[in-house]
């Protein structure tokens, strides 16, 4: 050592050769770090300490990255160790004496009601008495271990790296906790709290989640709009005294818990507010005896709202803090793993850095030159050719002097102090109006806390001739004798321009009249255009859902009237959706080409017009597909209306645009509606024209070229008429409760599946009963 130093904030600075520069703060009596064993041998040589626990007999286990559990005593002496074995390795090592086992890396530990304490590591849970024998181990499916947590009940949950399980007392094996209808819940499990009630609350990569007491099922938290979570990712989870939830995620940072009402939280999001985003709180969340929350990252003060950062300065220098790694000792002491051993802090001892730097002048420049800085507090004075100025400033806190703050503003020019980092430690001004100013700057400490120790520097600006009392005067008196000319000259304008625009709005009434009248017949043939099928001319998919429901309500309280009220029912009351689709229609794109097949939509189209009527809604479906809605047409002249328009596609062939001629068939499907007289409502127009399109496909299925038609449904209940509704048609039809018709002599429908189908001779003694 070659040189001792105590800076006036107390710090004490030594150097020397082979050991640099190093810094020591003698008032900082609340962290310290409980570093490696220099011995070889000690189960702490390697100090990457990866779970932490306080164990009711006053020893402190650590695991350690390279395996095995170091046991220390409360002044954090190690003791003894731990190494758990598989119950391969213990067989393996029975049989071969002095061949030592692999280590086991623990990755979490809890100590249950019973003593025993419970080690986590992958795929096992291992179980230790106090006196440091092992008991039993138990394997498990989840892979690694992230938490554990011996509950009230004397379960235990096993956070893992898949999912979250629990065991409990007496039981053989570890189970997995799923989700309702047992769905699992494939995500790294990183944190678990027990609330008062006996629920225990799970926080893992894809939210937050509670398994209420008693309870095999994990529930999401949910929370209203704008008070969530403002990450899924949630790494820490604490039950404070006073049993509020805080939570930590990985992104937004801490959180607090506002109210929960069995079903919704709503979330505080404390990080975000104090300016901390991008980050975590740090994942290890505790409570001192003041009701602060500790990590090795952060310490937050809920009563003052203060949130301090933890860095080298203050003592929190453990390499790489482990998310997964923490403990609180019996005496109130707060441990922290990391990969150069145990964060040890008192939380009683530690406050805030009470330290006020004293702010010095690093530098000024005017117009971009530099100036001598001797005698600046007297003041500045700027020349009015010297139109900009800087100063730079410094505080003495060499402690941590990037998390200093800074503030300057400059009285009669800024409304507000001007906040700014250490790395922008510069005010700078130009083009100032002439006058008196006063520039004021301060600084905090590393811990934020505001110096009483400021600057302030009068800044005196010189004013231009131009800038002078009798100019401004001048200038003043020629500007109103202007305006008064303006003033003049524009009436007599405005006056001119009136009588001209009288003229022009009379004319431009007239056109706006013509062309409103216009506008009015082009609005009526663009909602036409926008309910019309381009291509063939019928009707689309958007003139259906703007009808059918009216054509729908009325058939359904038709049928009500008469099943309920014994109202005469019209024999052509209701609809029947027709489901038409070209047969091996890619055939004719693939081969002639999507001008001809454009031809044969066109004349499908066209025949399908001259067999329904005007009053029936003719829909261009989709593709080579069609729908057609008859109105008002009795369910005995469906079968008639089907075969009328297969025979229509079939016995003509279609003609091309280059003169070819082309024949094609087309399937179909039918459905009236309502589908039951008994419960008429039950299947909507939609279901109906599910039902038509399973038909249309059941033809296409035994040979395509036919058709295929629900007539009527039967069922004791609605609740049974929906069931059946959603079966394959084929197996509805075999039930019976289904009447169907079919094409004549299209024995591919009766071999698919569909035995009780009527014939079309059949349909009128049908209709007839019903």
């Amino acid at each position: 050592m070659t040189a001792l130093l105590r800076d006036q904030a107390g710090l004490i600075w030594v150097g020397g050769f082979g050991v640099g520069l190093q810094r020591h703060d003698p008032n900082n009596q609340s962290i310290w770090l409980r570093g490696a064993d220099a011995q070889v041998g000690s189960p702490f040589f390697q100090a990457d300490v990866r779970s932490l626990l306080q164990v009711d007999n006053g020893e402190i286990w650590a695991a350690t990255n390279k395996g095995g559990v170091a046991v220390m005593d409360s002044l954090l002496r190690v003791t003894g160790a731990l190494w758990p074995r598989t119950p391969k390795q213990a067989l393996a090592a029975s049989q071969a004496e002095g061949q030592p086992s692999p280590p086991v890396r623990v990755e979490a530990m809890a100590q249950a009601g019973d003593g025993s304490v419970w080690l986590g590591a992958d795929s096992m849970l291992y179980q230790f008495g106090q006196d440091h024998r092992q008991l039993q181990t138990l394997p498990h499916a989840g892979g690694l271990v992230r938490r554990l947590l011996a509950a009230r009940d004397g379960s235990l949950w096993v956070a893992t790296q898949d999912g979250v399980f629990r065991w409990r007392p007496g039981s053989a094996e570890v189970v997995r906790i799923s989700q309702p209808q047992g769905q699992a819940l494939r995500a790294d499990i990183n944190a678990l709290a027990e609330a008062s009630d006996g629920s225990v609350w799970v926080g893992s990569g894809k939210g937050l989640f509670r398994v209420a007491a008693g309870g095999d099922e994990l529930l999401p938290v949910e929370a209203p709009a704008g008070a969530g979570l403002g990450n899924p990712s949630v790494i820490g989870l604490l039950f404070d005294s006073q049993q509020t939830l805080w939570v930590d995620t990985a992104v937004s940072g801490l959180h607090r818990m506002r109210s929960w009402d069995g079903r919704q939280a709503v979330f505080e999001r404390v990080s975000e507010r104090h300016g901390i985003v991008g980050r975590p709180f740090g994942g290890n969340l505790q409570e001192d005896a003041r009701g602060r929350i500790w990590t090795q990252m952060y310490v937050y003060d809920p009563a003052s709202d203060r949130l301090d950062e933890l860095t080298a300065a203050d003592g929190a220098d453990l390499g790489t803090g482990w998310f997964l790694s923490r403990a609180k000792t019996l005496d109130g002491r707060l441990l922290f793993g990391g990969s150069k051993g145990i964060l040890v802090v008192r939380p009683e001892r530690f406050d805030a850095s009470a330290y006020a730097p004293p702010l010095l002048i690093a530098e000024l420049t005017i117009n971009g030159q530099r100036q001598s800085a001797g005698g600046i507090l007297d003041g500045i004075e700027l020349a009015p050719e010297q139109r900009s100025f800087s100063l730079a400033f410094t505080a003495v806190d060499f402690s941590d002097s990037g998390r200093v703050r800074y503030a300057y503003q400059l009285q009669g020019f800024d409304p507000d102090w001007i906040e700014t980092s250490a790395d922008s430690r510069v005010a700078s001004y130009s083009n100032l109006y002439p006058g008196d100013y006063l520039l004021r700057v301060r600084a905090s400490n590393r811990s934020g806390a505001w110096s009483p120790h400021e600057l302030a520097i009068k800044v005196h600006v010189l004013p231009a001739w131009w800038q002078s009392w009798w100019f401004r005067l001048l200038v003043l008196g020629l500007l109103l004798a202007m305006v008064n000319a303006l003033v003049r000259l524009r009436t007599r304008h405005l006056r001119l321009h009136e009588m001209e625009l009288t003229q022009m709005v009379h004319a431009r009434t007239a056109e706006l009249e013509a062309l409103a009248l216009a506008l009015q017949r082009k609005s009526v043939a663009l909602e036409e255009s926008s309910l019309t099928d381009p291509l063939t001319g019928l009707r689309n998919r958007r003139f259906l859902t703007q009808h059918i429901e009216a054509d729908a309500a009325l058939a359904v309280r038709e049928y009500e009237s008469h099943f309920k009220y014994g109202a005469k029912l019209r024999e052509d009351a209701g609809l029947i959706f027709f489901l038409f689709d070209i047969d091996c229609f890619k055939h004719v794109n693939d081969r002639y080409g999507h001008a001809a097949g454009d031809a044969v939509i066109r004349e499908m189209s066209a025949r399908l017009v001259r067999v329904f009527r005007d009053t029936d809604y003719l829909i261009r479906w989709g593709g080579e597909e069609f729908l057609v809605v008859a109105r008002a047409t009795p369910r005995s002249h469906a079968a008639e209306l089907a075969e009328r328009a297969r025979a229509a596609v079939a016995d003509q062939a279609f003609q091309l645009d280059d003169g070819r001629f082309l024949s094609k068939t087309c399937s179909i499907g039918f459905c009236c509606f309502p589908l039951s007289i008994q419960h008429a409502a039950t299947l909507d127009w939609a279901s109906a024209v599910n039902i038509a399109d399973a038909a249309l496909y059941a033809v296409k299925g035994a040979g395509r070229n036919g058709w295929l038609g629900a007539l009527s449904a039967g069922g004791e209940s609605a609740e049974a008429l929906l069931a059946r509704s959603r079966r394959p048609l084929a197996e509805w039809t075999r039930s019976g409760g289904l009447k169907l018709v079919c094409s004549p002599h299209h024995d591919g429908l009766r071999a698919a599946g569909f035995p009780n189908t009527l014939s079309s001779t059949e349909i009128n003694s049908a209709a007839a009963v019903e």
